[in-house]
């Protein structure tokens, strides 16, 4: 394969995450499962048929504000962004003073993460100004997981994984094993 072959079959990696937006949803479920759990206890406890009812009208609950949260979530799918733009990017938000709460991170995060995700986002896209958005009114944790998602992009080498390597090519236990064959 020469270069013109390479370039032609190069993309750029991609990595998706999906986040729940609505967190009363979430908190929501959290409860119906925990009241699901108390009566289905109850329900193996008695032959009451209200107990019984109310076991199988909550069980109807979880699955159903489960499937409706499957149906809410955001999909954000992130790219890679050439080299030398994340470096400007990065050289763009310089360490913060030693005095400040990011001075162990190699870069401003206020500047960095809403750079970031502004650059790479696929879908939906971000422009800066939601970006900033993003990071200053958003909860950490979600700030955290889009910003791993476009750094990821970015970041990580993507192969071939192992388990899809190795689908048609799995070697029996006798060839070239140390193992004994079996004897059947």
């Amino acid at each position: 394969m020469d270069a013109a072959e390479i370039r032609k079959r190069k993309r750029p990696a991609t990595v998706s995450l999906r986040l729940l937006l609505d967190g009363a949803l979430r908190t929501e479920y959290d409860r119906l499962v925990a009241a699901a759990a108390v009566a289905e206890r109850l329900a193996a406890k008695t032959n009451d048929r209200q107990v019984h009812i109310r076991r199988d009208e909550l069980a109807a609950q979880v699955t159903e504000l489960g499937e409706k949260m499957l149906d809410e979530q955001t999909t954000f799918v992130f790219s890679a962004i050439p080299r030398r733009d994340f470096n400007d990017l990065m050289a763009d938000a310089q360490p913060p003073r030693p005095e400040d709460d990011d001075a162990d991170l190699p870069f401003d995060s206020s500047k960095f993460v809403p750079a970031l995700l502004s650059a790479c986002a696929v879908e939906p896209k971000i422009d800066e100004e939601f970006a900033a958005e993003i990071y200053n009114e958003w909860s950490d944790g979600e700030v955290t997981a889009l910003f791993n998602a476009a750094y990821r992009a970015n970041k990580e080498v993507r192969d071939v994984p192992f388990s899809v390597a190795g689908i048609g090519t799995t070697r029996r236990s006798d060839q070239n094993s140390t193992t004994a064959p079996n004897e059947e």
